[in-house]
C-alpha cells in the first residue's frame, strides 16, 4: 500500500499518456483555485470561458482514452492528444484575456504566476510526446492589460512531480498577502501525508 501511494506522488514515469491523464485532475483543481481567488477579490470570470477551459482539459483526457482503447493505438490519436493540449493552452490564455484586472497589479502578478506553473507543466508534457517539435521554450502572450500595456508571459517547459507541482503552486499562493490579494484557504492544493515526506 505504501509503495502504491508513493508511486502516485509522481506526475511523470514510464508512460507519458498515463502521467498526463492523471495530471488533468490537478489541472482542473488549479483552474478552480484560480476562479476562487478571482471571486474572493471581486472578479467574477465568465462561466462560458471557464467551461471552455474545463472542456479543453477533459478533451485531453478523452484523446488519451481513445489512444489507449486498442493496441496498437488508432492512427492519428497521438496527433489528437497534441491538438487537445494546444487547445488547453489556447483556452487558458483566452481565459486570462477575458479578465479585467484594471489597476489590480498584485492580483495580476499572482494569477500570471499560477498560470505560468500550469502552462509550463503542460509544455513539459508536450516535450515528452513523440510528435512534438522540441522547442527551447514556448512563448505565450497572455494579453493581460495592466496600465494599458499587454504583457507577454514566457512559458518554459518543466517536468514536475505531483508534489513539486503542488508545492510550486502553493508557494505562489503564499505571495498573495504581500500583494494585498485575498487567497482563500480552499485555493490551496491539498498535499497528502505521503507527498509531505522528504
Amino acid at each position: 500500500m505504501l509503495l502504491a501511494s508513493s508511486a502516485s506522488m509522481f506526475i511523470y514515469g514510464c508512460n507519458v499518456y498515463d502521467d498526463l491523464y492523471n495530471w488533468i485532475g490537478i489541472g482542473i483543481a488549479s483552474l478552480n483555485s484560480i476562479v476562487s481567488i478571482l471571486k474572493a477579490n471581486g472578479i467574477i470570470p465568465a462561466e462560458t470561458i471557464v467551461n471552455a477551459v474545463l472542456g479543453a482539459l477533459n478533451a485531453v483526457r478523452g484523446a488519451i482514452d481513445e489512444y489507449k482503447s486498442t493496441s496498437p493505438p488508432p492512427v492519428g490519436t497521438i496527433a489528437k492528444i497534441e491538438t487537445a493540449l494546444k487547445d488547453a493552452v489556447d483556452q487558458f490564455t483566452a481565459f486570462l484575456r477575458s479578465i479585467s484586472f484594471s489597476s489590480a497589479a498584485g492580483l495580476f502578478s499572482l494569477i500570471a504566476g499560477l498560470v505560468q506553473i500550469i502552462l509550463s507543466t503542460i509544455a513539459g508534457f508536450q516535450n515528452r510526446l513523440p510528435v512534438i517539435a522540441k522547442a527551447a521554450n514556448l512563448q505565450i502572450s497572455s494579453g493581460l492589460a495592466i496600465a494599458a500595456q499587454t504583457i507577454g508571459v514566457q512559458i518554459v517547459p518543466k517536468q514536475r512531480t505531483v508534489r513539486a507541482f503542488k508545492k510550486d503552486y502553493n508557494a505562489q499562493l503564499d505571495n498573495g498577502p504581500s500583494h494585498d490579494v485575498i487567497v482563500p484557504k480552499s485555493a490551496y492544493l491539498h498535499i497528502s501525508l505521503f507527498e509531505r515526506l522528504p
